[in-house]
């Protein structure tokens, strides 16, 4: 993909709205990782940038620029008309917020330090979201509210690596 937007080397596709008409898609500016400069310390150095692409009217809106956290966000999840899941690596540690889709009202969705939060997932119903935390309890999928909260540990185990968080057609598992 290539919009043709200043500044911006690479593009992504993220999740879909329900409507299956429009889908948030992730930009970068270029890299600050390179030769010389280690991945964990500058890659998250490089500012990112999220959008919503109407497919029908091929137009293409920036959004989560207020109250701006950090230069990194990457798209989670939509998990309502105007929320989304938000990952923003501050000081290399990345976290989960729920936020507006124009970036305000942010709040923590997962906390700082209890691990990589990644692979999230809607239940059928819009209720409850699935997700991974890589940790220093090793790999671990919870399940909670979409606000965070009402948190369950379904599996973790030391030796395990769990990918693709994915829900029953039903919701139930």
């Amino acid at each position: 993909f290539d919009f043709k937007v200043d500044r911006q080397v690479t593009w992504q596709p993220g999740p879909f709205f329900p409507d299956g008409q429009r889908l948030i898609f992730l930009s970068m500016e270029q890299r600050r990782d390179g030769p010389g400069r280690p991945f964990d310390e500058y890659y998250t150095q490089t500012p990112t940038h999220l959008w919503i692409y109407h497919i029908a009217k091929k137009t293409l809106q920036e959004i989560a620029t207020r109250d701006r956290m950090a230069v990194f966000y990457t798209p989670a999840l939509i998990v309502g008309d105007n929320r989304i899941l938000v990952q923003v690596v501050k000081d290399r540690v990345g976290q989960i917020y729920s936020m507006n889709l124009d970036g305000t009202d942010a709040r923590p969705f997962t906390r700082a330090g209890e691990g990589l939060p990644y692979g999230l997932s809607l239940s059928p119903d819009r209720k409850r979201v699935a997700f991974h935390l890589a940790g220093p309890r090793g790999y671990e999928i919870y399940t909670s509210d979409v606000t965070g909260a009402d948190r369950v540990r379904v599996a973790g185990d030391p030796s395990h690596l769990y990918f693709g968080t994915s829900w029953s057609p039903d919701g139930k598992w």
